[in-house]
């Protein structure tokens, strides 16, 4: 029923729908469809009901393991920031939390950004990694020839090209959409490394075991709206839950 009402409704405003790099879109003259998507997300921020939220695949769900009023909760799987940012822009959803460094800047005229967190970002292994075998302290020297997980092409490009600096692989993984076994399953083959925070390591990296090696840069949660929302008082009841849970 949802997929015959979507093509109904993309036929009767002259567009076409099609899937590009893993994720629905649309092709045409999108003026009316853009207009339909401004009402209805005042009325959502109107009423303080039904407004969507949505966020990358790290820590966001720890965060809403209990809902908050008036928001309907996404899916919470995306691996890039483009895509989410632009359904953002378009009004079809309400607020995303990003993982900062990749998220808009402080000056940003479009998107309004709150800082929730920071937490040093940790290389972590599967348990039999040859890695951990070592009686000495590793250096990042130990790690060189080791396959790391490599992040989607151009998904997140601050934390990508700090990776690049620290001698991290670069090749992309092929996927738009969190899967445990495309993301923290690729450590099952006992070489290669990957990325947690302290909070994905509870949550999504169960059994996996944090190097002991200095943290290469920092992370953190990060609340991103557009900025004519950025004073509304249901933004900062949400605010005030997510400091509360964080």
């Amino acid at each position: 029923m949802i997929s015959r009402n979507a093509a109904l409704i993309v036929k009767s405003l002259g567009l076409r729908s099609f899937k590009g790099d893993g994720e629905w879109r649309v092709d045409g003259d999108a003026t009316l469809l853009n207009l339909e998507r401004e009402v209805h997300q005042l009325s959502r921020w109107k009423q303080k009901s039904g407004l969507r939220i949505d966020a990358i695949y790290g820590d966001a769900p720890l965060y809403f393991k209990e809902p908050v009023d008036g928001w309907v909760l996404g899916s919470f799987d995306f691996m890039n920031m483009a895509f989410p940012l632009s359904l953002l822009r378009d009004g079809v959803i309400d607020a995303w939390m990003g993982i900062y460094p990749d998220v808009p800047e402080a000056d940003d005229e479009e998107f309004s950004v709150f800082h929730l967190t920071r937490f040093p970002a940790h290389l972590v292994v599967d348990p039999e990694h040859p890695l951990l075998r070592s009686a000495e302290g590793l250096s990042w020297s130990d790690l060189a020839g080791y396959p790391f997980t490599s992040l989607p092409d151009q998904a997140f490009p601050k934390m990508a090209a700090m990776l690049r600096s620290l001698g991290c692989g670069s090749a992309t993984p092929g996927i738009t959409r969190y899967s445990h076994a495309k993301w923290e399953g690729r450590t099952a083959d006992q070489l290669t490394i990957s990325y947690a925070s302290p909070l994905t390591l509870q949550q999504r990296a169960a059994g996996r075991v944090v190097l002991p090696v200095g943290s290469p840069f920092s992370l953190g949660d990060s609340l991103v709206v557009k900025r004519k929302f950025a004073d509304h008082a249901t933004l900062a009841h949400l605010l005030d839950v997510l400091r509360d849970r964080a």
